[in-house]
């Protein structure tokens, strides 16, 4: 089965309650006093009857969907306090339909990895390359091969150093610390929205069972040794996890990470 994407939780709240503290509630399988009972099947049946789901599968408290078409899929389970779905494969083919379809219930819906509510559905971007891209990337070429003139002085060597750091997160950070000396344009995303992601030792000192999880979590970490992760890490009370990160992929890596018991610090370059 494809990787699990962006679990989303439905609820009916009252009207003055605090829709977070609901969530988190809910969650945690705490009674909450704040959310109206629903009718999962009545609720659910509504779903199925929506354009598009009339395939949706429902054995309560369980109900699923497979859409071979979009190459998407979710699966969830349906109580008397909220609706739970997890989703896989092509996200938005199914994911956005099935909450314009609850919401239009008067459901409220909490996403699990952002901690967030979505007053509408989100639009994923991607940062896109802007009209400054060419001219930052030559600045930044040119200082290399000013500095590799120093130390290596084959030319057919300096071009194979040049072609890998432009494949590095070495490249991708110094094009960020080069965006932001620009003026920065409101009209689209640039390199300038990358982020570094450090895992923050709880204790300020690697313990072996967080350098044991950061080797699950960054496949570059995978093939060291707890020694060598330790010596890695040093006396730092942080490890840089991933350089010129999108925000989306600190999204997916907190998330891994809370789920192996590590703290993620998310900051730009």
């Amino acid at each position: 089965m494809p990787t699990e994407q962006l679990p989303l939780l439905f609820f009916k709240p009252f009207p003055s309650a605090n829709l977070l503290a609901v969530a988190e509630s809910l969650l945690n399988a705490s009674p909450s006093t704040s959310v109206e009972q629903l009718d999962p099947l009545g609720t659910l049946h509504a779903v199925q009857n929506t354009r598009g789901f009339a395939r949706l599968k429902i054995a309560l408290p369980s109900f699923s969907f497979d859409s071979p078409r979009f190459e998407a899929a979710f699966e969830g389970t349906a109580e008397q306090t909220h609706i739970h779905v997890r989703f896989f494969g092509n996200l938005d083919k199914v994911a956005e339909p099935l909450y314009n379809a609850l919401t239009a219930l008067g459901l409220a819906c909490y996403s699990v990895w952002d901690k967030a509510i979505f007053a509408d559905w989100p639009i994923w971007e991607e940062p896109t390359v802007d009209s400054g891209f060419a001219a930052r990337m030559t600045r930044i070429l040119e200082r290399k091969t000013l500095e590799l003139r120093e130390t290596v002085p084959d030319s057919n060597r300096r071009a194979q150093i040049l072609a890998a750091f432009v494949k590095s997160p070495e490249f991708r950070a110094e094009m960020a610390a080069e965006a932001r000396l620009e003026k920065p344009s409101r009209q689209k995303k640039a390199y300038s929205d990358l982020v570094n992601c450090y895992v923050r030792w709880k204790d300020g000192r690697a313990s072996a069972s967080e350098l044991g999880a950061v080797r699950k979590l960054c496949p570059r970490f995978a093939a060291m040794s707890i020694a060598e992760l330790r010596m890695q890490s040093g006396g730092s009370p942080r490890l840089l996890l991933l350089t010129a990160a999108t925000a989306r992929q600190a999204a997916e890596l907190r998330r891994s990470a809370e789920q192996h018991g590590i703290a993620l610090d998310i900051e730009p370059p």
